[in-house]
């Protein structure tokens, strides 16, 4: 972690970053993609160097818009075609799928929502997919049940004619 290389001697920096000292939140962080993310702002120092705070403020808050429309689209991107996150995503923010339209314009049409950041992620129709998904994954298992009972009922009646058959020969 970049904490290691912080000054010795700066007592502040020694005691308020320390991120032994904040086991609760780092829980819920992903600090691998932290770093990843400190190391591209890293990039920008010798530009904001000579800029006054209120450039470099609007700079940065630029880059990091820009950073976060690439990192969205790669993830989106990446997802898998027929996938759950894909569908949990499309339903969150209200994108539709047509019909006949490709997945890969599925996804373009999310990225292009996601980055405008008009549309608000609508929780209840989220765990209103969830729902639907937990259903049908019951159901899914219900039926496989029922078709092992099925195949071993067909297997068992099978086995019972051909025992017939034998004894009657």
């Amino acid at each position: 972690m970049h904490f290691k290389s912080h000054l010795k001697k700066d007592k502040f920096c020694q005691k308020q970053t320390n991120p032994e000292d904040y086991d609760d939140i780092f829980e819920l962080q992903n600090s691998q993609a932290c770093e990843q993310t400190f190391r591209w702002f890293g990039a920008f120092g010798s530009i904001i160097r000579v800029m006054g705070m209120q450039r470099a403020f609007f700079f940065m808050r630029l880059m990091a818009r820009e950073h976060n429309k690439r990192i969205t689209a790669d993830y989106i991107q990446h997802l898998e075609p027929k996938g759950a996150a894909l569908e949990r995503l499309r339903v969150a923010y209200r994108v539709s799928k047509e019909v006949g339209e490709s997945v890969d314009d599925v996804k373009k049409r999310l990225i292009d929502v996601l980055l405008a950041g008009k549309t608000p992620y609508d929780t209840a129709a989220v765990r209103a997919f969830d729902e639907d998904a937990s259903k049908k994954v019951a159901a899914d298992a219900e039926m496989a049940e029922a078709n092992v009972e099925v195949a071993t009922a067909a297997a068992a009646g099978a086995t019972a004619g051909v025992k017939r058959r034998e004894m009657s020969s």
